[in-house]
């Protein structure tokens, strides 16, 4: 598995989400499908982190089908962008087989933290 280092998604409305961003702020990205129990486990986790941390932090979540997003997006009461990657295009250039995978970028777009699965002990790095 390797991090992304350029990718465009859109979210649920359209919009187009493209990475690495104009501005120079670090960016937690996050890959995760509906049917997945750690995701649904992690998922407020992240929710929180990108609440607490909105001013430092972009966090951005791609959903592996484009029908599990609202339905992720009302049982867990997300704020946080859920962008498209039904076709996986995202996630076969990142070789994801596990998820959640989450990748933890600086300002500069270089990936500095990539966990895959859950592990309480990563989380404390992030």
């Amino acid at each position: 598995m390797r991090a992304p280092s350029t990718f465009s998604l859109a979210d649920s409305s359209g919009t187009e989400f493209h990475f690495p961003r104009p501005q120079s702020r670090a960016c937690l990205l996050a890959i995760v499908k509906e049917d997945c129990d750690t995701c649904n486990l992690t998922l407020p986790l992240i929710e929180t982190l990108h609440r607490d941390a909105s001013e430092g932090l972009d966090v951005i979540v791609a959903v592996q089908k484009r029908d599990d997003i609202d339905v992720l997006r009302d049982r867990h009461s997300l704020t946080m962008p859920l962008l498209d990657d039904d076709a996986l295009d995202l996630s076969y250039d990142a070789d994801i087989d596990t998820v959640p995978s989450l990748f933890l970028y600086d300002g500069e777009g270089a990936s500095q933290i990539e966990t895959f699965g859950f592990d309480r002990h990563e989380w404390r790095e992030l």
